[in-house]
């Protein structure tokens, strides 16, 4: 396991966003078991999200 430290950076998201995010989460959700969701979403859906999340 690696000893050194890496840092994380996180920003506010923005509601151009979507796009991008509802990509790595599908992708997510299709290849891995990091998430239980299975179901795809839609940028429009993402959007909705993440406005109802300030």
């Amino acid at each position: 396991m690696p000893s050194g430290r890496s840092e994380v950076q996180v920003r506010p998201g923005v509601e151009a966003g979507p796009e991008a995010l509802t990509d790595l989460w599908n992708r997510s959700a299709r290849e891995t078991a990091v998430t239980f969701d299975a179901v795809a979403h839609l940028p429009e859906e993402r959007r909705r999200w993440l406005l109802s999340h300030p």
